[in-house]
């Protein structure tokens, strides 16, 4: 059949590719290996590895989507499993190291859409210990994508804002004051925009991160949570219910640095409590009607995170709630760690991962949730 016909013509093509490697630029090289990403065919090793040298070579020449394309397209690469009798593909990591530091030079220049790809590639490669990304690679490309999100963050999609937090959660990377703040209000402004998975993913990746704004982000976000409930997913659910027990956790344990971010500097104290009962309620109800569709980490998660707030509901005197609390704080962490394994499984398909569109330069292009945005060299 043609699909049969279709694999096969992207196998010869990529092997063709490699054999003239030679003759392509940044763009040509990053074409080639977005259409491997997009439609997930991996060629064999000696192609990738071509490939791979030719544009290590040429990496000081990528401009930024050429380096959002290239990230993207190996960490797609980097999800797949193997297939049968071959090795796991592991991205050339000096070409991500390359990429990284080219991406430091030219970071003024990113999109909202390259920003967004380009963090979810980076927290997704370095998720894979083969890839062994150093934090002195990161980092530096971490704050400088930060501060142009907050320069173009009025630009920022739905989708877009869910992936830079997430990536930052899943890199353990507190963002700045400033991008804390305007991500939080922007994602606010715009929630009506919010589908259930950027709904679940941003939540989940404030309250990992336990930002100060983060109860100020989930009671914005309310709204839109309540009205899509009955969407949700067995793991958004998880997700969603677990950052809430996270919050009041956070909240109930009153910890110094909390109490210090409670006042502001004239003493008067700010709001920063969010219980979330609607948001429980209704989710609640939705996990009743999908349950047969949880699998064990989202019943764990689940059954953990109402656990936790139904505790925290009841009378129990101060000392009773202490010890409860911290009996909790293992399983927290554990769950923690959980949560982001889980967001990483998902990010094999998930619709929040949207293929970079190269044929449009625009800052405000739409980032569709298939695989399917076209390519042009």
């Amino acid at each position: 059949g043609w699909a049969q016909v279709n694999v096969e013509l992207f196998k010869r093509l990529h092997v063709r590719a490699a054999i003239i490697s030679s003759q392509l630029k940044a763009k040509g090289l990053s074409n080639v290996l977005w259409s491997m990403g997009t439609t997930r065919i991996v060629p064999d090793p000696t192609v990738l590895a071509r490939i791979s040298q030719q544009a290590l070579q040429l990496s000081a020449t990528f401009d930024a989507k050429d380096i959002t394309v290239t990230l993207w397209s190996l960490a797609r690469l980097s999800t797949m499993p193997p297939a049968k009798g071959s090795d796991a593909f592991v991205p050339d990591q000096a070409l991500v190291a390359a990429l990284c530091e080219q991406g430091v030079q030219v970071a003024r220049l990113f999109t909202p859409q390259g920003v967004a790809m380009t963090l979810w590639a980076v927290a997704t490669l370095a998720a894979r210990p083969s890839v062994n990304l150093k934090p002195d690679v990161v980092e530096p490309l971490l704050e400088a994508l930060g501060v142009r999100a907050v320069t173009v963050i009025s630009d920022f999609k739905a989708m877009e804002l869910a992936n830079v937090l997430w990536a930052l959660a899943t890199l353990k990377s507190m963002p700045s004051v400033t991008l804390e703040k305007a991500i939080v209000t922007a994602a606010v402004r715009r929630r009506e925009s919010f589908g259930a998975h950027a709904l679940a993913s941003i939540t989940w990746a404030s309250a990992a991160l336990a930002l100060p704004r983060s109860a100020q982000l989930a009671r914005g976000l309310e709204p839109q949570i309540l009205a899509l409930a009955p969407t949700f997913e067995p793991m958004a659910v998880a997700n969603v219910l677990w950052a809430l027990a996270k919050m009041q956790a956070a909240n109930a344990a009153g910890d110094a640095a909390n109490t210090a971010r409670q006042h502001t500097p004239s003493g008067a104290k700010e709001d920063t409590a969010y219980s979330g009962e609607a948001v429980v309620a209704a989710l609640s109800l939705q996990a009743l009607s999908v349950a047969s569709s949880f699998n064990a980490l989202s019943i764990a998660k689940t059954l953990w995170a109402l656990a936790a707030l139904t505790r925290r509901e009841q009378p129990w005197s101060r000392g009773q709630r202490r010890r409860s609390e911290g009996e909790d704080s293992e399983r927290e962490k554990r769950m923690e760690g959980e949560s982001e394994g889980e967001h990483r499984e998902r990010r094999k398909d998930d619709v929040l991962v949207a293929s970079p569109s190269l044929s449009s330069s625009s800052p405000s292009s739409s980032s569709s949730s298939s695989s399917s945005s076209s390519s042009s060299s």
